[in-house]
């Protein structure tokens, strides 16, 4: 299950480098249930496409629509940032839904990163700015890496390995 799979970066290396059976998800707000998008993309010079196919759901809202521990890898990858409520909520739902030795796969930014620090310490705001896409364009609040584990170790799942990187180069705001 990809939770918040637009715009498909992880679906289109899933389905070229595993054999993974592929649940997608997304929200945009509308009362649909599900929806499919056209996704085009190049993978080594050649131009690929396919038809992504998705379960349309507020993630922060009731019940997933998916029965109890019916996936064996859950990818919640840059989504805790943008929710609006109880943060816990999705995760356990993500329990609920994952197989007994399933996998819950998690990323969000580091609130607590020396970009943010430095940016902070000169006197520059690193809250993301209002969008035009609504409540969820946006980051609503970042975790510190403590945080992100406490959350996640709070909602029933075991931290098996977690670890910060870099994966942007630092701009030093002007």
């Amino acid at each position: 299950l990809e939770l918040g799979a637009n715009p498909y970066f992880a679906t289109w290396l899933l389905r070229d480098f595993t054999k993974l059976d592929l649940t997608l998800s997304n929200y945009f707000g509308s009362d649909v249930s599900e929806g499919s998008q056209p996704v085009t993309y190049k993978a080594k010079g050649e131009k690929r496409s396919f038809t992504a196919d998705f379960k349309h759901f507020n993630i922060e809202l009731g019940t997933y629509p998916f029965p109890d521990k019916s996936f064996d890898v859950v990818l919640f990858c840059e989504i805790l940032e943008h929710l609006q409520y109880d943060p816990t909520q999705p995760l356990r739902e993500i329990n609920r839904v994952l197989k007994d030795d399933g996998v819950l796969i998690m990323t969000t930014p580091n609130a607590a990163e020396a970009a943010k620090l430095v940016a902070m310490i000169e006197g520059h705001s690193v809250w993301d700015q209002y969008s035009g896409h609504g409540v969820y364009g946006r980051h609503s609040r970042e975790y510190s890496f403590g945080e992100a584990h406490r959350i996640v170790e709070h909602t029933g799942f075991k931290v098996e390995e977690a670890f910060t990187a870099d994966s942007f180069p630092f701009h030093h705001p002007k």
